[in-house]
This record gives C-alpha cells, sequence and structure tokens, in this order.
C-alpha cells in the first residue's frame, strides 16, 4: 500500500489524528505497534467472531471492564503508519465482526 502525503489526508476523524501525530513530531518511518478496538453490541461476542478475528488477525485480546462488564477485542498490527493503513485494517475488522454485530472504528498508537 502506497502511503498518502499527510497533505492528502482526507478532513475526517482519521486524517485529523494523523494530523496531529504529524504536528507532534511522529515519526511515519518507521513500524509501530497500532492498536485496533472491535467493539460489540453484546459481550461476550459470538465465539466464532473472536476466532474469525484470530484468523486473520493472530495478536488480538480481549479486555474487559471490571465495573461494566462490558468489553472489546483490541487487535495489535505492527506496520508503518498510514492513512490507508488506518481505514483498510477497520474496514475489515468490521467485515470480519459485523455479522456478530461488532465493528471497529477506533485506533491508537503509543510513540
Amino acid at each position: 500500500m502506497t502511503s498518502m502525503a499527510s497533505n492528502d489526508w482526507p478532513d475526517d476523524d482519521d486524517g485529523r489524528v494523523l494530523r496531529r501525530l504529524r504536528d507532534k513530531g511522529f515519526d511515519f518511518s518507521r513500524k509501530y505497534v497500532v492498536d485496533f478496538n472491535v467493539d460489540f453490541e453484546q459481550w461476550p461476542p459470538n465465539p466464532e467472531a473472536l476466532h474469525q478475528i484470530r484468523q486473520e488477525f493472530p495478536k488480538s485480546s480481549e479486555y474487559i471492564d471490571d465495573v461494566s462488564g462490558q468489553g472489546i477485542v483490541v487487535v495489535k498490527v505492527e506496520a508503518v503508519l498510514s492513512y490507508h493503513l488506518v481505514v483498510d485494517t477497520q474496514k475489515r475488522l468490521t467485515e470480519l465482526a459485523s455479522k456478530f454485530g461488532g465493528w471497529c472504528d477506533s485506533w491508537g498508537v503509543l510513540h
């Protein structure tokens, strides 16, 4: 996948986050672990949902909030951060999870 130049990032949530990272001196030339959060309408999700996500994204873990009992699946992808990586990964995770009441619309990276 080719990386978009920072001035080509769309004016959407993901583009705005990438611009904020750029403005803070983020190094877009190196690999990072990017966390993608998969939410589900009901927790725990169908075990088949977890199986399908792990088949394609083996570095995934479940996290459950002790207070609410709700959880998320966090998928870790090590790659060079780009707009295409973010939107393509969120789209694919949503495709895998949607038939089980799940979606992916958030991500984060530590630097």
